[in-house]
């Protein structure tokens, strides 16, 4: 066989080992996808099984029905029944407030002047209500005022503001040691509406007689108190013609209040 035969054949047999390798490379290629598909699953299968679980059990119903507590809820009736029995208006429950393992209960109607009114508090250890005594108060067994319309617990003390005065003074009350005490100390409220306390200050929100600040502050636990002062947004004093005291709240380590204000040049 001559050179240019031989050269043939060679290159004939190259072709074929080429071709024999090119048609095994798919072969090897399924059989590595498959083991390790095989290894994957073995190793994942408790996972998978988990996973699936979460993604197509039905939900589960408990979560919902824990949180239905209607059968455990007992009515306990109202205790300003009796004393406003033909007025449902004054027999609106105002506030709850628990303290000292009962629930003080606010009632009234500082509109239809509907006062005095009793404290009156459900007494969680004894399951009864009971109406509280009031010391230097009118009549010793009520508030001088038309509502109780808030109670606030202030360093670990439980107050209420008076809300509408049936003498000339505004007040408010707290729970002594010996009793509820009031304290007919607040000379510039028609109204007192809410009671805080920071940094070792007493604050009472209220509605002024004539110009004055909604805010009083005392530094001697409620016996005196002074109007706060206003500054304007660039640091100066501000005169207020009238106000109407909200609430107290503390973010942080600075105190706020919600008020309703006129200033002297009209705005609000």
């Amino acid at each position: 066989m001559d050179n240019f035969s031989n050269q043939v054949m060679n290159n004939h047999r190259i072709r074929k080992l080429l071709s024999q390798k090119n048609n095994s490379r798919p072969l090897l290629f399924i059989a590595s996808l498959a083991l390790l598909l095989l290894l994957v699953g073995t190793f994942t299968l408790p996972f998978n099984k988990g996973l699936f679980s979460v993604l197509f059990t039905k939900p589960s119903t408990h979560a919902s029905t824990s949180l239905d507590v209607t059968s455990s809820v007992e009515l306990l009736g109202n205790p300003a029944m009796n004393r406003y029995s033909s007025d449902p208006y004054s027999r609106n429950v105002w506030d709850m407030q628990a303290f000292n393992n009962k629930i003080y209960i606010g009632s009234g109607d500082f509109l239809a002047n509907t006062g005095p009114v009793p404290i009156s508090a459900y007494d969680t250890q004894t399951s009864q209500f009971v109406t509280e005594p009031v010391l230097n108060s009118n009549e010793g067994t009520s508030v001088d005022e038309e509502q109780i319309n808030e109670f606030d617990v202030v360093n670990n003390q439980i107050y209420i503001p008076g809300t509408d005065p049936r003498d000339s003074n505004g007040e408010f009350y707290r729970l002594e040691p010996t009793g509820w005490t009031k304290y007919p100390t607040i000379n510039n409220a028609v109204h007192d509406w809410s009671m805080s306390a920071f940094n070792n200050q007493l604050f009472i929100a209220i509605n002024s007689i004539g110009n004055g600040s909604p805010i009083d502050i005392s530094n001697d636990n409620g016996k005196t108190w002074q109007s706060a002062s206003y500054v304007d947004p660039q640091g100066n004093p501000t005169i207020i013609v009238s106000g109407y005291g909200g609430s107290f709240f503390q973010i942080g380590g600075t105190f706020y209040t919600s008020s309703s204000i006129t200033v002297q040049d009209g705005s609000s």
